[in-house]
């Protein structure tokens, strides 16, 4: 790969990354919804993604749980139920959010509200 196309490769892929960070929270969310916003294939979207060695989905994953953990350990949302984040952060229920929560950090999304407000 050339210096010119890893170039234009990684300003791909940071227009892509911003993009998905502003569709973060919506639940109905897709690859699909990048490819049509840049006018480019969900086949081109994911080789771009495959550099950083994660698909599009891993990444709006993990990006999710990152914002849902931020917020259980915000004092200031301590009013906000579990499953009001989890959609707030683009879940669309409590059960997939609390297994993938558990996968990601170790704990159930309750515990770690629990042990982050100590």
């Amino acid at each position: 790969m050339t210096q010119a196309v890893r170039h234009a490769s990684d300003a791909r892929f940071e227009q892509f990354r911003r993009y998905i960070e502003t569709r973060l929270t919506d639940g109905d969310f897709r690859l699909p919804d990048v490819a049509r916003r840049f006018r480019v294939s969900d086949r081109y979207v994911r080789r771009v993604f495959e550099r950083s060695n994660e698909k599009v989905s891993e990444y709006v994953l993990r990006r999710r749980l990152e914002l849902s953990a931020h917020m259980l350990h915000d004092p200031g949302l301590r009013d906000f139920t579990i499953l009001s984040i989890a959609l707030e952060c683009g879940f669309s229920g409590a059960a997939y959010f609390s297994r993938c929560f558990r996968r990601r950090f170790g704990t159930m999304p309750s515990a770690f509200r629990t042990f982050a407000s100590r």
